[in-house]
């Protein structure tokens, strides 16, 4: 009887839950912003992404960071993600631009970074390597991904025409 009981309750506090309504971090982040709060805004926008995984939290922290090269590569995954999430919204172009803008951006620091100080070791050197051959990667993972958009885009370039032609093949008959 006891576990009934237990049970009962829970189902009671899952159903109407604590009593209180659950914080909206993002709107939270907008108040921030708006005190000129930019660190209470990421953390805000950290716990809408973690909690909810919204689209407009990840532009928004995405736009936060995207002017600090250091952090200007994880602008570019919460612009991509994003993009993964609304990938036929109005701003889409818009978004994929600032992402590729943001990863050139920390590339561009990264290599900056390791060829003002004079190589002291062998490590340096590898190290120096690794992130130029991870540039070239993902310079090569752009190409390929704007050669698939390209393809995509000439299908339905195609279905479109395909679809023209037959509505005045039947509005002729």
């Amino acid at each position: 009887m006891k576990i009934w009981k237990t049970a009962l309750l829970f189902s009671a506090v899952l159903l109407f839950g604590c009593g209180r309504e659950p914080m909206n971090y993002y709107e939270e982040a907008q108040k921030a912003l708006e005190a000129g709060d930019e660190n209470g805004a990421r953390q805000y926008l950290l716990h809408e992404i973690a909690q909810n995984d919204t689209p407009e939290a990840h532009l928004q922290y995405a736009r936060l960071l995207g002017s600090q090269e250091e952090v200007a590569g994880v602008a570019a995954w919460h612009y991509r993600r994003y993009l993964e999430q609304l990938p036929n919204n109005d701003d889409v172009r818009d978004v994929r631009k600032l992402a590729v803008e943001c990863e050139q951006k920390y590339m561009d620091y990264c290599i900056r970074l390791f060829t003002k100080k004079e190589y002291s070791s062998l490590e340096d050197l590898k190290f120096r390597l690794k992130l130029i051959d991870e540039h070239a990667r993902s310079q090569k993972l752009m190409v390929e991904r704007l050669e698939l958009e390209k393809r995509n885009l000439g299908e339905q370039i195609l279905e479109l025409r395909e679809a023209k032609t037959k509505e005045r093949r039947r509005n002729g008959k």
